[in-house]
Formats: C-alpha cells, structure tokens, sequence
C-alpha cells in the first residue's frame, strides 16, 4: 500500500505498507484524516518510482503506531502543480510523479492497440494551460473513467487535474501519462486554482478555442500540409488586413527585419501574463499578486513581407522555442537582458521564409498598426511550395514589385 503523506507546512513524503502488513493498517487510515504516526522506519526514496521529490520515505513496521486526530486539520492545497510550459520546453525529472492542471481542449476516441502482446485500450485528452498544451494519455481503468466524464456532460470549459502522473517523452515530445494504482484525474474539482484558470481561457480571443477538438490517434497525426494547406484558408498580407471577424488564415512571408524599438522578451507570472515592477518585486495584474522570481518568455515582432504588402507577425514563447529550439532562459543566459542586444539565432529568422498560421482578432486600437498573434510555424520548404502552387488568389505582380516569392 502507497500513501503520500503532508504535514503542516505543505511538505510530503512517500509512505509505504508491505504487503503482509496492508491487514493491520488498511482500516486505520482515511484519505484526509489527520493522524499521529509513529516508530515507523525511514529509507530512501526509490528511483524509479517517486510520488514526491523527497529523498527519503517513511516504512510501515509492525509496531507502528497509528492514531486519529479528530479536531486537527491540514488547511493547505495537496496538489503541486507543474506549469505545463515547463513540461514542454524544460528538462525535468521523469522519475517524479507530478500533479497538473489544465482546460479540456481536445479528446480522441477509443483507441486499441498492442503491447507485450495483449491488447489494451488507450484514450488521450489534450490540457491547455495559458496557451501551452499538453497531451495526456490514459490507459486501462482510466479510460471508461474519461469516457464517462465526456459522454455525461458537456465538458466544453472543463478544468481538469491530473494526480500523480508521469512525464513521458515521445517522439521529441513530452506528454503525460497514467501510472497505475497511482494517477486520479479530476473534472471540475473545487479548488482554488480552477476559476481564474477558466476565467483567463474563456478571456482568450481564439474562436476555435472554447470547443473540444478530436484528437487524431498518434499514429495517424495530422501532417504539416494538412495543417497548413486544408485547415485554414490560404490569405496574402494584403487579404488579412482585410479581415474583420475573428478567424484564422495562412500566409506566406518573408521576414524582413526584427520590428525596432520592440524588446523580444518580457517577464511573466506562472499566468504567462506580463508583470510589472511594483514594490521591489513584480505584479501581475491578471492573478492580482507579487511574483518574486518571474520567468521569460519570448515575443519576438517579426516584420513579415509578401508580394504586395507587409505586416507585423508576433511569435510568442510556444512558437519561438520550437522554431529557435531553445527557450527563452537559454538565450537570455547567453546573450544578457540588454533590450538592444538582439540574439543571433533570431537575427537569423530574417530573410527566411516561412508559412505563419494567423490568429486575427478585432480587438485592437484603430489609432495603431493591426499586429497579428503566430499561432503556428511552417519552414517546410515542400508544404511551402505545394501552399504556393494552390495560391489562386496571387495579384498580378508588376516588374517594379518586389517579389519576394
């Protein structure tokens, strides 16, 4: 039997009951009682298999002493959470079970397959958090339990908390995973973190945003020409200054130069919002509180040319760290915080050319140049000229024109 135990002060510990002593224990202890336990023995924490990042565990002996405090309690949060930004982009810890939190945005179905060659079943939901998503996959029991949840109610909005689940690596990818005996996922749990996480989703200016998408099977993913050239329509520059309604379209540009006066980084909360600095420390306005140590994300103002016209493109940090393939910590480490000192690897961005999928949103000042947020990046010189031959709507190109195609 496998227990995690917090004390008072929010610190946890691995504790563990072996097998031939579950009889003895089993009945004494309730999930959230608050108990006096003691003569117990202490060793280390295993390797492979760590519920929390405490280097030592607590052992179950037979003189153990259980007992119930009925009039104490332990106010405090049992989840720690782990930013899902940070499950993307930075090198942590696989052998650490990790709790996380996020908004229900994608699902797939039912899936089968084969391993050790017994045929199990598989489902994945796909978790947004602040503009970062991550995939989740469950297997065995878990999958009639997320089925139940999707099929019951309508759970466009859904918070969900992922216990106790592992980071797996796949494809050059993280993801998360079930661990058996061990994972609890929740839809919807009263908790402190879930409202101003579905306020700040449902604050988001992407139509496409607040519907469950269905997840392709793994093995079946969706192609970068696919992506590019069927799901969205194709637009010049000219054409997306165009548009009024929120929408999304592709475009084909040229980067000119890195927009002037424009810093490509800036500090945020764990929101991924922008803070301030406010009383020897930084604010953000979002979560309404201090943060004393805020990362940096990337937003770097791309001048983006096609045939006719030019626009500015801004890739955020999701984007940037896939297409430079560094994070933001990373070239601030090498290169400082000097807002003049511009890295080399996004100086390198200019004169390339790349397919930008574009969010367009209508809330901007008329009085300013419409800017257009990069929700996606192609440099795929094939998926690029296959975009360019199905251009039906390319104008007429004078010999005075620049062509940058």
């Amino acid at each position: 039997m496998d227990m995690i135990l917090m004390d008072d002060k929010g610190c946890k510990i691995h504790a563990t009951v072996r097998k031939t002593l579950i009889y003895r224990f089993q009945s004494s202890l309730t999930e959230g009682k608050v108990y006096q336990i003691s003569y117990f023995g202490v060793g280390e924490s295993g390797r492979d298999f760590r519920p929390t990042d405490h280097p030592f565990k607590i052992n179950f002996d037979i003189q153990t002493s259980v007992r119930l405090l009925p009039n104490k309690a332990i106010n405090i949060t049992p989840y720690s959470f782990v930013p899902l930004a940070d499950i993307m982009y930075k090198d942590l810890d696989t052998s650490f079970l990790i709790d996380v939190i996020g908004i229900l945005t994608g699902a797939s179905g039912e899936q089968d397959f084969q391993k050790d060659g017994t045929k199990q079943k598989r489902i994945t939901i796909e978790l947004d958090q602040d503009g970062v998503r991550v995939e989740c996959a469950f297997f065995g029991k878990y999958v009639s339990e997320v089925i139940a949840y999707l099929s019951s109610v309508d759970a466009t909005n859904a918070v969900v908390v992922v216990q106790c689940c592992k980071i797996k690596p796949f494809k050059g990818k993280n993801s998360i995973q079930n661990v058996y005996g061990a994972t609890r996922v929740l839809f919807n749990p009263q908790i402190q973190e879930a409202a101003p996480l579905r306020a700040r989703f449902l604050e988001s200016n992407d139509p496409a945003a607040h519907i469950i998408s269905l997840l392709q099977d793994s093995s079946k993913k969706i192609s970068l020409e696919e992506d590019f050239l069927k799901k969205s329509d194709g637009k010049t520059i000219e054409l997306l200054k165009d548009l009024a309604e929120k929408s999304f379209c592709v475009v084909l540009g040229t980067v000119k130069y890195i927009a002037e006066g424009m810093v490509w980084h800036y500090p945020a909360c764990k929101c991924s919002k922008k803070v301030y600095p406010a009383d020897g420390m930084y604010f953000c306005d979002t979560c309404n509180r201090h943060v004393v140590s805020p990362t940096h994300k990337f937003r770097i103002q791309l001048r983006v040319m096609d045939s006719k016209d030019t626009a500015t493109f801004a890739l955020f940090d999701q984007e940037a760290s896939a297409l430079l393939n560094k994070s933001c910590s990373d070239l601030l480490e090498t290169y400082g915080s000097d807002p003049l000192t511009i890295p080399t690897e996004i100086l390198n961005l200019i004169d390339k050319t790349y397919l930008f999928k574009i969010e367009v949103a209508n809330n901007y000042h008329s009085k300013f140049e419409k800017s257009y947020r990069v929700k996606k990046i192609c440099a795929d010189p094939e998926v690029i000229n296959n975009f360019r031959a199905a251009m039906t709507f390319q104008p007429v190109i004078s010999c005075h024109d620049p062509c940058i195609f």
